[in-house]
């Protein structure tokens, strides 16, 4: 698989305002600009994969918007990282998810 350009039109795409940082792993570029853009904001760069963050199911599981959110982090997940556009595919697999989860009805 190739290398992914991260440009001013895609940085967004990699980006969770929550993290504070952007972290840029062994398949990305990062573009001039989109530094700038990101040092300008206070935005640190990391090297490296972003660490992974525990959800707490008893705090999700009933809470709607919550659950809402997990499904639709869960969906572009699959869309930009899998190029898994089928809509049955995700379903099933966001089905899943929620119930490893403990989340499933």
């Amino acid at each position: 698989m190739g290398k992914i350009l991260i440009t001013r039109k895609n940085y967004t795409q990699y980006f969770q305002e929550q993290d504070k940082a952007f972290y840029v792993n062994k398949t990305m570029i990062l573009s001039p600009s989109v530094k700038d853009i990101l040092r300008d904001n206070g935005i640190v760069i990391r090297y490296g994969e972003r660490p992974n963050k525990e959800i707490s199911v008893s705090a999700c599981k009933n809470n709607k918007e919550d659950l809402s959110e997990i499904i639709t982090t869960i969906t572009k997940v699959l869309e930009r990282d899998f190029q898994i556009t089928d809509q049955d595919k995700i379903c099933m697999v966001t089905k899943e998810l929620l119930k490893q989860m403990g989340m499933s009805n």
